[in-house]
């Protein structure tokens, strides 16, 4: 996460820098993001720049943290029900995610990161937190009723929250390409979610 240095600084330089920074990374992808472009259009010294970051993915944190902190949040508030149902709390947070990149300048800059964690799990590590991945797993398998399921062990509930994620980045990424269809992709996840709850084979007596 980027450096106290950075929040001391006034509410306006803070914001001119976000803002070059938002501008670089809707412009190319992660990896040809410059940190030059974005120290020139943000009027700052490479040297600042890195007493207020470690790096480019300091800076993806720090702009992706209010998406990621809604998301958390969302997930507490369904903890205060009883028998959470993750079907339904995934297509609250896919559609979040939807709504979340059509905002201003979004659009451009969440297809670059989401279909750069998509295809690289390192980097999906690094900006949302290896300790916060654990914690919001162990959130979500405490408060999941696993008495339903027909695989309930801890690693097999892990392995269907990899497979609905997985899917839901692909309708994100699809949704971004094409928003006039919106609509459809969400319902194609809605299908994939049934499948997945109720499965593929036909039990024969």
């Amino acid at each position: 996460m980027p450096k106290q240095r950075f929040y001391n600084l006034p509410i306006e330089k803070r914001e001119r820098i976000l803002n070059a920074a938002v501008s670089e990374f809707s412009r190319v992808p992660i990896n040809e993001v410059s940190i030059n472009k974005i120290i020139k259009s943000a009027n700052i010294s490479r040297g600042s720049f890195y007493q207020y970051f470690d790096d480019k993915n300091d800076l993806i944190r720090e702009i992706m943290s209010g998406y990621k902190n809604d998301m958390i949040d969302r997930i507490k508030q369904h903890s205060l029900k009883k028998d959470i149902d993750i079907f339904n709390l995934t297509l609250e947070m896919l559609e979040c995610t939807i709504t979340f990149t059509e905002k201003d300048n979004n659009q451009r800059l969440c297809f670059y990161v989401f279909d750069t964690m998509r295809g690289n799990e390192n980097f999906f590590n690094q900006i949302v937190g290896t300790d916060e991945i654990k914690n919001v797993i162990d959130m979500l398998i405490t408060l999941i009723d696993s008495s339903t399921f027909k695989y309930s062990e801890r690693n097999d509930i892990i392995n269907v929250l990899e497979i609905i994620s997985t899917l839901g980045g692909k309708t994100v990424i699809k949704t971004i390409k094409q928003p006039n269809n919106k609509h459809i992709y969400i319902e194609e996840f809605k299908r994939q979610l049934m499948i997945i709850k109720n499965g593929i084979l036909v039990e024969r007596s």
